[in-house]
């Protein structure tokens, strides 16, 4: 991934977290932000437990977050019941209108 990618996704993060801080600051809720929905989950390889997932291709990325906007995100994955990363995976998932994911199928795949 480049440095280019990896400033796109942080800013992308960023604004996201600023937009759930704002609107929860104006109106006291906390905002759903289409976040109820997840990308559906890659399936586990028979026989491998919760081993290795099905051509899924992972990028790492590092990025600084206001600790407010780390909190709210904290509390989030509590609600949920999700790790962070996938609380992040669905945010992206979201913004960029719910494209098909590496390890998701088309109809003609079999």
């Amino acid at each position: 991934m480049t440095n280019k990618t990896d400033e796109l996704i942080a800013t992308t993060i960023k604004s996201l977290f600023a937009t759930l801080l704002h609107d929860i600051q104006a109106g006291g809720n906390v905002p759903n932000l289409g976040m109820t929905d997840f990308p559906e989950r890659p399936r586990t390889l028979k026989g491998h437990g919760k081993g290795p997932r099905t051509g899924k291709s992972w990028q790492r990325v590092t990025v600084s977050i206001d600790e407010t906007l780390v909190d709210l995100m904290n509390d989030e994955c509590k609600i949920k019941r999700e790790p962070v990363s996938r609380v992040i995976e669905s945010a992206l998932w979201v913004r960029y209108g719910r494209p098909r994911l590496s390890y998701e199928t088309t109809n003609t795949e079999t």
